[in-house]
């Protein structure tokens, strides 16, 4: 300020002080923070006119940069992620072809634990990308992992069989006139052969209980045997006139049912070894009996 006694230095005291005061009251002009570069305070100077359509500018224009931070974040977490995706296919692939190689070679197990390393653990809410190639190598693998357990001690030709209720046996019925249990766990004879028909074994089944079998034979009889304790022991049904190709147990194992191809069924007491039921009517023969839930025929 030109005249201001103390030169230039007090001059620009002296308009400091005047702006200062202008501040604090209601003219529009507002001390903001200190000049950066050390050389006094800064200050704005701005109209009311223009001070909303200003700060409303200020707003948008940093909303509109943080939409494009944002963006920009979006689109670099995007591409990662689509590089993280192609990274686990490819991973995927190349496990999966390795997994085939120890199918093929019978080693389906390996195949199933390899295709299971690159697949998400849970599928509702997945870890890694899901691939297509690795998913078949798996159904593949788990296709070929059946166990087989090969029964071999029959002479002739194997015509039926059927599991206990606990799955632990098997009972086999063969051309060579015996049936057999079987231990599944070790594919070798839970008992002695079951001997005493004098054709072929055509039907058999195990009671509820897994303690007796049923047995039916072109002999046209049936037997029940006690396979609870050796040796085992068994009781003759003996009345149809023809082979008896099918048996079945009463769910409370107090009786059997057998068909058979002079077209009747026959249920058995099994306390008395009679037929206290002969079900005529059939005009051929007859190849499946059961019982119904609740015990009946």
């Amino acid at each position: 300020m030109p005249g201001t006694a103390g030169g230039p230095r007090a001059a620009r005291a002296a308009v400091s002080d005047i702006l200062d005061k202008l501040a604090q009251g209601k003219a529009r002009i507002l001390r903001t923070q200190p000049d950066p570069r050390g050389k006094g305070p800064l200050f704005e100077l701005y109209h009311d006119a223009l001070a909303r359509p200003v700060l409303s500018w200020l707003q948008e224009a940093r909303v509109k940069a943080a939409e494009r931070r944002l963006l920009h974040m979006s689109n670099l977490y995007d591409r990662a992620r689509r590089q993280q995706e192609q990274a686990q296919l490819q991973e995927a692939r190349a496990v999966s072809a390795s997994a085939r190689q120890a199918i093929e070679r019978g080693d389906a197990m390996t195949g199933i634990l390899a295709a299971l390393a690159v697949l998400p653990r849970d599928l509702q809410k997945p870890d890694r990308a899901v691939s297509n190639v690795a998913a078949a190598t798996l159904l593949d693998a788990w296709l070929r992992n059946r166990e087989t357990v090969v029964l071999i001690g029959h002479q002739g030709a194997v015509n039926c069989l059927a599991f206990s209720p606990d799955g632990r046996w098997v009972v086999t019925g063969s051309d060579d006139n015996t049936a057999r249990v079987w231990d599944v766990s070790s594919a070798t004879l839970a008992f002695p052969p079951l001997e005493g028909h004098r054709k072929g074994v055509t039907s058999v089944a195990f009671s509820a209980d897994g303690r007796r079998v049923a047995t039916g034979s072109d002999d046209n009889t049936a037997r029940v045997w006690d396979v609870s304790g050796a040796p085992s022991t068994f009781l003759p049904l003996e009345g149809h006139r023809g082979r008896v190709s099918s048996v079945a147990f009463s769910p409370d194992g107090n009786s059997v049912v057998t068909g058979s191809w002079d077209n009747t069924a026959m249920v058995w007491d099994l306390s008395a070894a009679i037929p206290h039921t002969v079900i005529r009517g059939h005009r051929r023969r007859i190849t499946g009996v059961t019982f119904s839930r609740t015990g009946g025929g």
